[in-house]
């Protein structure tokens, strides 16, 4: 997951819509953080740095509460961690 001051870059199972916590209108849109790829292999999904890596994902507007529940539900910092990273939306880096 990547952050902004005001959206969140999500991958792997928060994309899943029943995860519950993202909703339509907080959708900014699909879209790619170049330079890191997927890693699935601790069994957990993570976002290494990687010269050629392409992570695909979406971006969604998310406030400090809906960060908040989002670090609960993911178990940060144990399980997962922020990065900040530049992702590409439509064609602007966010």
């Amino acid at each position: 997951m990547t952050v902004t001051a005001d959206a969140v870059f999500c991958y792997g199972m928060l994309l899943d819509p029943k995860g519950g916590w993202l909703r339509d209108e907080m959708l900014i849109g699909p879209g790619v953080v170049r330079g890191r790829r997927l890693d699935l292999s601790s069994g957990l999904a993570d976002c290494p740095k990687d010269p050629e890596g392409v992570l695909h994902g979406a971006a969604w507007r998310a406030d400090a509460r809906e960060l908040e529940y989002l670090d609960q539900i993911e178990s940060a910092p144990h399980l997962y961690r922020r990065v900040a990273a530049e992702a590409e939306i439509a064609g602007t880096l966010i």
